[in-house]
């Protein structure tokens, strides 16, 4: 009796992390449009609170996002609550662009425009 109580608890355990661990590491999509006028080689997020930025995107010096380009992508929100997010996009010559506080529920597509300016759009 007491293995079957151990057991049934233990069932209840792994259900519960699985649970946990698919809520934060959800899969969000986000499409990037380029109209800066420039070169985007990288794109990093991060949660805004902590953390360090990472790639998160297949872009580089040999596969760019020149202007007038977008790109689909894919990454993990592996915090708790679905909190916001922070992204950097870093251009061929080395200068960059930061927004911070972003809730991606609120948007799938986000437009880099000249001088740090955006524009978001939810086409779900």
């Amino acid at each position: 009796m007491k293995k079957k109580i151990f057991l049934a608890i233990l069932l209840i355990l792994v259900i519960a992390c699985g649970a946990c661990y698919a809520r934060s590491n959800r899969e969000m999509k986000l499409r990037l449009v380029n109209r800066t006028g420039k070169t985007i080689v990288s794109v990093l997020l991060k949660p805004s609170r902590y953390g360090d930025y990472e790639a998160e995107d297949e872009l580089n010096e040999d596969s760019p996002l020149y202007n007038g380009e977008f790109i689909d992508m894919k990454f993990l929100d592996r915090t708790e609550h679905r909190e916001p997010h922070d992204i950097m996009i870093i251009f061929r010559d080395n200068t960059y662009d930061e927004w911070t506080g972003l809730n991606f529920d609120e948007f799938d597509e986000m437009t880099f425009e000249r001088d740090g300016a955006t524009s978001y759009r939810l086409t779900r």
